[in-house]
């Protein structure tokens, strides 16, 4: 099973053409009530993922997942990991919430942005987390 890739700028013309696209947004909750897009996406930090759910979500889809976090990584570990319990149609939004949001995609803001190493606390401790509760 492979997952299949689509720019940030790919990406954001979709959302502008469907209104219905599966999205997920698997960045921390921190990361997502700074900023995300104004877009309904399903928003589940990394490491708070319910696999089994999730696998039976897709079950009764046959739409793509696009899976998206910052920029790429997280969104690759989880195709990765739902790949290896024997999912497809899955997408990483290449370049994340942040690509999208340099293609002029619609976005909602926080009135104060947290600092820099917050985020950076909060990305590294969901990703060792979903390290520590599923592997690399």
């Amino acid at each position: 099973m492979k997952y299949d890739m689509i720019s940030a700028e790919e990406f954001t013309a979709l959302l502008n053409e469907h209104p219905d696209l599966d999205v997920i947004d698997v960045r921390s909750d921190l990361e997502y009530q700074a900023y995300h897009l104004d877009y309904p996406v399903k928003h589940v930090p990394l490491h708070e993922i319910d696999i089994d759910a999730l696998v039976e979500d897709r079950a009764a889809t046959d739409k793509p997942l696009y899976v998206l976090c910052k920029a790429g990584p997280r969104a690759e570990k989880l195709c990765q990991l739902l790949c290896a319990f024997g999912q497809d149609d899955l997408v990483v939004v290449q370049g994340g919430v942040t690509g999208c949001l340099e293609c002029d995609c619609a976005c909602e803001k926080a009135e104060t942005q947290p600092d820099i190493t917050q985020i950076q606390q909060a990305v590294q401790d969901s990703v060792q987390k979903f390290i520590q509760k599923f592997g690399s």
